[in-house]
């Protein structure tokens, strides 16, 4: 079986984080980027994350750094940068912005693929798994920013995840304190 790659979406601007690096803020003493680095890392052969441009700061991590296709796409931008850059052919996707994804995120995916992560709470499309040998030859031609339709203009199915709290995106600092709150 070929080797899969885990892909880390962190190309957000921070708007809604008043300017600040979604990915370096902390949760529970660790920067957000790094809790989705160490619930992928067992699950894949590989690692790299996304970013809108390049930056030093993420150089500490030790992986590859890989760039939207376009800077105004959002995550998709992302994915499609992603798809097109690396060497690996299945790729499991996941936010920067996620630090309870769980430990079964790529078996439970990879089960259907394309695929991407749905809860009571609706779809995760930023947890999704692609892989391109199964990709319709247009999919990377699109006229939409939206993760969703994307995924549904490729034929991806939804997998059904029983944790909402393993998807909890964490996208500003409104956010970060109610679960803070919580956690005391």
């Amino acid at each position: 079986m070929s080797k899969v790659s885990g892909i880390i979406l962190a190309g957000g601007l921070g708007s809604r984080m008043q300017g600040a690096n979604k990915a370096l803020v902390l949760y529970r003493g660790k920067a957000l980027i790094q809790w989705v680095i160490d619930a992928l890392r067992p699950q894949v052969d590989e690692l790299a994350i996304s970013l809108h441009a390049p930056s030093d700061v993420f150089s500490a991590f030790g992986l590859p750094l890989l760039f939207d296709c376009s800077q105004r796409m959002g995550p998709l931008g992302g994915v499609l940068g992603a798809l097109q850059q690396s060497a690996s052919a299945r790729t499991l996707f996941a936010p920067c912005d996620a630090p309870l994804l769980p430990p079964d995120l790529r078996k439970r995916l990879q089960s259907a693929v394309p695929s991407y992560a749905q809860t009571d709470d609706g779809p995760q499309p930023c947890c999704c798994f692609i892989d391109r040998a199964r990709l319709p030859a247009t999919w990377a031609q699109t006229d939409t920013r939206s993760m969703q339709q994307w995924l549904a203009s490729i034929g991806a199915s939804a997998v059904q995840f029983p944790d909402s709290q393993a998807f909890m995106n964490i996208n500003s600092l409104s956010d970060l304190e109610s679960i803070n709150v919580l956690d005391a």
